[in-house]
């Protein structure tokens, strides 16, 4: 907001993108070869060298954004003074915020029926599992399909 003010007094304000373009194109290979005979001068200031006092332009600016908030928040209160009145006391209540509480769920994950859980199921053959799945660097022939885990796993042993 402050740099619609500035930017009204005929001062060109660049984002920071656009100044990294401009710094670019003052690093072109052709400005380069310019600047090996001459110098070259880039002005990235925007006109800011010609306001005398920008300090008191810019709290000109702050001040006159305070009067207008002001003058904002005082038409909002007698906009609701006149709804009051006018619809009465319950009217009022539609323009407030209601704050909703969600409910907090918590479902446990669902046990499985002894019927449909996996210790019931015979260990699956390794020849099964592809030619080389089953095999290990150790020579372990695809009829080895168990498999023992040191004592300390967390995991303990499996089939």
């Amino acid at each position: 907001m402050i740099v619609q003010g500035i930017e009204m007094h005929r001062v060109c304000m660049f984002s920071a993108k656009e100044m990294a373009f401009n710094i670019l194109g003052l690093m072109h290979p052709i400005l380069f070869s310019i600047t090996q005979v001459e110098p070259v001068w880039g002005n990235l200031s925007g006109g800011f060298s010609h306001i005398a006092d920008l300090a008191n332009m810019v709290t000109c600016i702050c001040v006159n954004m305070n009067k207008k908030a002001e003058l904002h928040h005082m038409i909002a209160c007698n906009n609701a003074t006149e709804l009051k009145i006018i619809n009465g006391a319950k009217a009022e209540c539609i323009l407030q915020i209601v704050n909703i509480t969600c409910a907090n769920f918590h479902f446990e994950f669902p046990e499985l029926p002894a019927s449909l859980s996996t210790h019931n199921y015979p260990p699956m053959p390794a020849s099964s599992l592809g030619s080389n799945l089953g095999k290990s660097s150790m020579g372990a022939t695809p009829n080895d399909n168990h498999r023992e885990e040191p004592a300390s796993s967390s995991l303990g042993a499996y089939p």
